[in-house]
């Protein structure tokens, strides 16, 4: 992320609205890292929330355009959001997909070690399988850019070869699907935003 918005961020974070207590205990968290671990923590959340503002809209097209998904769609719109941050190609988006990779993982290690239960049922993939399937179109990509993220993963050599035609494929099959819902008239859209409160205060929402 531009050290820029790193405060931005920052402010924007400790504005959300949320209870008392977890709003204390952040901050907490916040006084107890030097500036440069703030930043980082910052910049952490801010490309693992941009990875999923890409994976709920891709759950937008499939239900909007009424997109086909051959497959799981918890796994077809990872793979856009994975897509989408590789095609826009900047260091901020390339950021965003490591810090992804290293939220699943981090993930996973967590569940591991508290031996929760893998929810093999779940519509979604387990987390690790999530970052294996990300770094693949990573490197399918450009494998030395995402070098490190692979080999952090251990990801055997033979398959990041597998992984350049699985890009490909997964390139052309969303772009593909999307491309008669693209304006070519030059002309901007326009989009109707409602929001819808989560919140309750005493049986009222707040909003």
């Amino acid at each position: 992320m531009r050290r820029s918005l790193l405060p931005l961020a920052l402010i924007g974070l400790l504005a959300l609205p949320m209870p008392g207590a977890q709003a204390a205990a952040l901050t907490d968290d916040l006084q107890g890292l030097s500036k440069q671990q703030v930043e980082d923590s910052v910049e952490f959340a801010f490309g693992n929330a941009l990875f999923f503002l890409f994976h709920e809209a891709g759950h937008m097209l499939v239900s909007e355009f009424n997109l086909p998904v051959l497959g799981r769609e918890e796994d077809a719109v990872d793979t856009l959001s994975t897509l989408l941050l590789l095609e826009a190609d900047g260091e901020v988006f390339d950021t965003a997909l490591t810090d992804s990779v290293d939220g699943w993982t981090f993930s996973a290690e967590a569940s591991e070690a508290a031996e929760e239960e893998q929810a093999l049922w779940d519509v979604h993939a387990l987390d690790r399988q999530r970052a294996f399937s990300m770094v693949c179109m990573m490197v399918g990509k450009d494998a030395e850019k995402f070098k490190e993220s692979a080999d952090n993963l251990e990801f055997p050599e033979e398959r990041r070869k597998q992984c350049v035609g699985e890009y490909q494929k997964a390139r052309d099959s969303w772009f593909g699907v999307l491309k008669p819902h693209q304006r070519t008239d030059g002309q901007n859209n326009k989009f109707t935003i409602t929001y819808k409160c989560l919140f309750k205060n005493g049986g009222r929402a707040r909003g």
